[in-house]
């Protein structure tokens, strides 16, 4: 597992992840946590910025369930530890804050209106769903869901900003030059001539038919590597609403309750498109129900009358009129027609409608399945849940696993021998919770779970450990046809290197390629003009074929394994690709270029920054934050320990 997770950790996806991991927590407030005071708790400081415990604990988490999601697995802490995932995740941050901060100080620092007009345009989450407009409550509530302030967020819309504009900056006064893309397409373009032959194994003649001494010096080889893992043999009670659903029948009394209780929702309702006049007072709200019912239009009439323009209510349904009498106007009213003065709970007010869509009231018979569905996951869950209470008290009074099981009624089974992975031994991957694995494979032989584990809503279970059968190397005869597949294939790949081999030493004497073809049974194949960015070629002849050709100059005969045998190869040419099609990639290309440089650019500045602000890493508190031992600090991958660099007073 810990080889693993650091391979994962050096990953261009990992780098990825922490990247996108690191962009979002700026949303969230990643700058200046210690501005509110004198905090010494601190894991990164960069200059006036600074990263507190609590803060950093969000990330690792954050970060560690997008690890155990790559992995498919949850990953215990200790892994990651011992690969320094947060002392890595502590470096990016002082990287981020580095950045922030050098922007800071060289005056990269978007105005106050630009922030307000970023947050008020940030999405539809702090939208009223009604007027459309900014809705401060919302925007309060979304804060305070995610444990945040005001100055958090437009702080890390800040430093958002501030990074876009600078990088925009960065961007606009730099001009790639274009023997940048033109030296990238002449590279592409270059190709070659060569003539080939392929040596396939059925020209050397039989393949081997191993002994059992050869198959077993072979595992004496590989020793390591042909190790049976530990299996388990496992008794499972299982206590499941998935599988007790199709069993149940609610009862009609019961749909018929549910088809009353949902019958709204699951209805469409009637949507009116209305337009909506609010008055000042009587008077003037029959004036404008006169002049709108002869022919005026309402925006008309509002102007002539000095008030707000009509709100326009598109596709709206009865419930989402605020005002109960406005919308019982509305709704008695046909498509086209309008109302006389309404007294509003809040103001006077005219309508006219101007479209409506009709409503559809479902049936009980359209929604029966629905609702037989819903009934029975409901019913089955309750039936799951009392099943495993009932085998508990049975199992805790000291009724054995398998007999608790069978008197309350749960499905028992005994799983075929598997992996700490949840693989049976035929290597089929079982689905197995992550939960049920770590648990299986930390009891005793014999041993039983004291109680029901709940996997999801629904689902519960209980296990026996019936047999443990340890780690051991493989016997001959469970291995036997992989193996000797193995060995014949080692043999003949050596053969054909051995050939190959012959061959290319014949042709540095000065054998020609017709001749040698002749002596192998094959016949010579031609390629004019091979380009090195033909991917077509690259398919079908393989990567090694194509880079043994461009590492080779003209006269070379080359070697390369194809899958259907060896290849040899002669270079009869090679040229330089047409002059006409390098300058046309060039100038397509000449975009790629440019963001090649500006990703030069932005990892420059980073490295900049972090050497200008020198921000200080405690990384013993960071071990901490995490949930780690502080004395246990991992500083690279081998597993060695430092000090602990301690923040500026």
């Amino acid at each position: 597992m810990l080889a693993q997770i650091r391979a994962f950790s050096n990953t261009i996806f990992a780098k990825g992840i922490l990247f996108v991991l690191l962009l979002a927590l700026v949303g969230f407030g990643v700058q200046g946590v210690s501005r509110m005071g004198n905090v010494k708790d601190t894991v990164v400081e960069a200059g006036s910025r600074s990263i507190n415990s609590a803060k950093f604990r969000q990330f690792f988490d954050t970060y560690h369930k997008q690890i155990d999601q790559q992995q498919g697995q949850p990953v215990p802490s200790d892994a990651l530890f011992k690969a320094n995932i947060d002392g890595r995740l502590a470096e990016e941050v002082a990287v981020e804050e580095s950045v922030a901060e050098l922007l800071n100080r060289e005056g990269v620092r978007p105005s106050d209106r630009l922030i307000a007009e970023r947050v008020r345009n940030e999405g539809k989450r702090f939208l009223d769903p009604v007027t459309g407009r900014f809705d401060e409550k919302a925007y309060k509530a979304f804060l305070a869901q995610n444990g945040l302030t005001a100055e958090d967020f437009e702080g890390g819309l800040r430093d958002q900003l501030a990074q876009a504009h600078f990088g925009a900056g960065l961007g606009a006064g730099m001009s790639t030059p274009l023997v940048y893309s033109a030296l990238t397409a002449a590279y592409a373009q270059e190709n070659r001539s060569v003539r080939f032959f392929v040596v396939t194994p059925q020209t050397l003649g039989p393949p081997l038919k191993p002994t059992d001494a050869q198959l077993t010096a072979f595992m004496k080889e590989h020793a390591a590597q042909l190790i049976k893992p530990e299996t388990r043999v496992i008794t499972l009670a299982r206590f499941s609403a998935s599988q007790l659903a199709p069993t149940l029948n609610p009862d009609t009394a019961d749909l018929q309750k549910r088809y009353a209780f949902e019958k709204d929702s699951l209805s469409k309702p009637e949507l009116r498109t209305v337009e909506q006049l609010v008055l000042a007072n009587g008077a003037q709200a029959a004036d404008a129900a006169r002049r709108i019912k002869a022919g005026e239009a309402p925006a008309a009439v509002a102007k002539a009358l000095g008030v707000a323009a009509p709100l326009e209510l598109a596709n709206t349904p009865k419930s989402r009129i605020s005002d109960p009498k406005v919308a019982d106007a509305a709704f008695s009213l046909k498509a086209g027609e309008s109302s006389g003065p309404i007294q509003g709970t809040l103001a006077w007010a005219v309508v006219k409608v101007i479209s409506m869509t009709p409503g559809h009231e479902v049936s009980f018979d359209e929604v029966k399945d629905k609702l037989v569905a819903e009934a029975r996951k409901a019913l089955s869950a309750d039936k799951a849940l009392e099943m495993s209470k009932k085998f508990d008290d049975l199992h805790s009074g000291g009724t054995h696993l398998v007999d608790a099981a069978n008197k309350v009624g749960a499905q028992v089974v005994q799983l075929p021998p598997i992996t700490k992975d949840g693989h049976a031994g035929n290597g089929q991957q079982l689905q197995l919770p992550p939960k049920f694995l770590q648990q299986a494979f930390s009891m005793a032989k014999g041993a039983e779970t004291e109680g029901v584990e709940e996997v999801a809503p629904g689902e519960y279970y209980a296990i026996r450990i019936e047999a443990i059968n340890p780690e051991a190397p493989f016997t001959l005869e469970e291995i036997r046809a992989p193996l000797t597949r193995q060995v014949v294939q080692d043999d003949m790949l050596k053969r054909l290197q051995a050939r190959g081999a012959e061959l290319i030493a014949r042709a540095k004497k000065g054998e020609s390629l017709d001749a040698l073809a002749s002596a192998s049974g094959a016949k010579v194949s031609e390629i004019k003009g091979l380009a090195r960015a033909d991917q077509n070629a690259a398919q079908a002849l393989g990567q090694q074929f194509v880079g043994m050709v461009f590492a080779s100059k003209t006269g070379d005969t080359v070697e390369a394994m194809l899958p259907n045998g060896l290849a040899v190869i002669r270079i009869d040419a090679a040229g330089a690709g047409d002059t006409a099609a390098i300058a046309q990639q060039a100038v397509a290309q000449r975009r790629n270029a440019a963001g090649a440089v500006n990703r030069e650019l932005a990892e420059a500045t980073r490295t900049a920054a972090r050497a200008l602000v020198k921000p200080h890493i405690d990384l013993k508190r960071a071990r901490g934050a995490a949930g780690g031992d502080p004395d246990t600090v991992v500083t690279d991958a081998s597993g060695g320990t430092a000090k602990a660099t301690k923040p500026a007073a």
